[in-house]
């Protein structure tokens, strides 16, 4: 259906399709900012929970406006999403992994530190 003539259906299931992605993501790194914030108080915690929250924002903007004019144009919607959402889905999987490292460190640096 979305490879011939991209339709109003369409754009909404990709848009939500990345509006869900997003969501979880900025959940896990609200979950980093807090830990770090609450629990680690270090400088350098904070300022690279931020960088990961700029730089999400920035590069989620981005796919979504090349879905935007991908649609728009009318051109081979099926292969753009695809690329734009492989894209999406590497960088949410890698830098979910570093959050969910740097929140277990900051439990694990907090636990020792009551030791």
């Amino acid at each position: 259906m979305c490879e011939y003539k991209p339709n109003l259906l369409c754009q909404r299931f990709y848009l939500h399709w990345m509006f869900s992605l997003f969501v979880s993501f900025l959940y896990r790194v609200l979950l980093c900012v807090c830990v770090c914030v609450f629990v680690c108080n270090s400088q350098s915690c904070h300022f690279v929970a931020v960088l990961f929250v700029v730089i999400y924002l920035t590069f989620f903007h981005f796919v979504l406006e090349q879905i935007r004019v991908q649609l728009y144009l009318h051109m081979d919607t099926k292969r753009t999403l695809r690329k734009c959402g492989s894209i999406s889905f590497f960088f949410i999987t890698h830098v979910s992994g570093v959050c969910d490292v740097t929140v277990a460190s900051c439990f694990s640096a907090a636990s020792w530190s009551e030791i």
